[in-house]
């Protein structure tokens, strides 16, 4: 009987210790997922806290985490199914019930979200994304209109990435190498600082001081924002940050928000980052505007071989800050160019326009030149546009691919 009884505590004994060593591994590996979480690599998250799951099915978080991760790439079904197994074992979680309040929103079962949302709050009071979501969805004029600009980062926050802190392999060395080890990076140092005095001093009784170099008026050599193109560049800039505000309709700024939100989801992110610009410029209501400060985070530069949407020279001209960010393809030829930082090219040729009152001028600090007459595609961003002079306007283009062609434009 003695035996038996020792029997069974060993057996207990062990058990314990194994599911403590389980617990532990599904510790490290969610600190692996969120890591993952907060890098956005959102399949490779999920894959590891599935291993967690595995180890320790008991925990909400791992539940929790898992549904985050299905929120990030739209498998609403699983998200919701994670979550609500969450809820379960743990029923004060708000992570989780913010979670399925996005899921209910964007599946059209809008009075279960919303319950969701009263609940956070019952629970935790000052929970500030489920009273921020709550007070958005009482002022909404539109209920549709204000789901379609939902993002998951809405309603849950990924984990923010935290830098490991890796220390030399000769900082855990005995204290004597340490010592050893200082004393040499300070010998180090004050021979280097000899070494940069007296190149100074070589440098001043060798070289002496540059004499001035001559600027042109419009294409600058040394000092480009000091004469007069670099000056009309400050002034498209200043442009660009404040554009005239911009006259919608309730249904135009909804449309332009679906529509949007539509073409960042299938990479279309130049035509997005236009009407970004346009929704942001516009007289629409707060929360439109903060849906479209939200969409804004979201784009990004588009590749020059997927450019679907390529603006033309008359719409740049005349909505000039409204196209601050977008990118353009134009094929044109060069006019001129006497340094590595400006570069005037011509798109009256680009685009059968006789028009010799707008110039191009491309940002480019590449080393390649160009030599007058060569015909370039240029693929860059729009800086801004200076049309103060209606005869000499100005569009300002931040060069990022230029590719010489062989053959010329007719």
């Amino acid at each position: 009987m003695e035996g038996m009884l020792r029997h069974v505590l060993n057996d207990s004994g062990e058990g314990a210790m194994a599911e403590e060593t389980r617990q532990e591994d599904a510790k490290a590996l969610m600190q692996t997922g969120k890591r993952l979480l907060a890098a956005r690599r959102f399949a490779d998250a999920w894959e590891v806290f599935d291993q967690a799951l595995r180890k320790d099915k008991r925990d909400p978080r791992i539940h929790t985490l898992l549904g985050i991760a299905s929120l990030y790439q739209e498998f609403l079904d699983d998200a919701r199914e994670y979550f609500e197994k969450a809820i379960e074992l743990d029923r004060d979680n708000a992570d989780a019930r913010c979670g399925l309040s996005y899921v209910m929103m964007r599946q059209d079962r809008v009075a279960e979200a919303t319950e969701e949302l009263c609940d956070v709050l019952r629970i935790h009071p000052r929970h500030v994304i489920a009273k921020k979501r709550f007070a958005e969805l009482k002022k909404a004029e539109s209920i549709d209109a204000w789901i379609a600009g939902l993002h998951p980062s809405m309603f849950v926050e990924l984990p923010k990435s935290q830098r490991e802190i890796r220390l030399p392999g000769w900082a855990n060395a005995s204290k004597s190498r340490q010592v050893a080890i200082w004393v040499m990076l300070v010998c180090m140092l004050v021979l280097l600082g000899f070494c940069a005095a007296n190149g100074l001093y070589i440098q001043k009784r060798r070289g002496g001081t540059p004499g001035p170099q001559a600027t042109d008026r419009y294409y600058p050599a040394a000092v480009p924002l000091d004469t007069d193109i670099g000056q009309r560049l400050q002034r498209a800039m200043r442009a660009a940050q404040k554009p005239e505000e911009v006259f919608l309709s309730d249904a135009e700024v909804s449309s332009l928000l679906t529509r949007a939100q539509a073409l960042l989801r299938n990479g279309e992110y130049n035509e997005a980052r236009h009407l970004v610009n346009k929704l942001l410029a516009s007289n629409a209501d707060r929360v439109s505007l903060d849906m479209a400060k939200r969409l804004d985070a979201f784009v990004k530069a588009p590749q020059a071989d997927r450019l679907h949407y390529n603006p033309e020279l008359d719409d740049v001209i005349e909505h000039g800050p409204l196209f601050k960010g977008v990118h353009v393809k134009w094929l044109t030829r060069v006019v001129r160019r006497t340094n590595q930082v400006f570069l005037q090219v011509a798109p009256a040729l680009a685009h059968r326009k006789d028009d010799k009152s707008t110039r191009v001028v491309v940002l480019d600090r590449t080393a390649e030149r160009y030599n007058p007459g060569a015909t370039v595609e240029i693929f860059g961003e729009v800086v801004g546009v200076d049309t103060a002079d209606q005869e000499d306007r100005v569009i300002f283009i931040e060069g990022k691919k230029m590719q010489r062609l062989e053959r010329g434009i007719r």
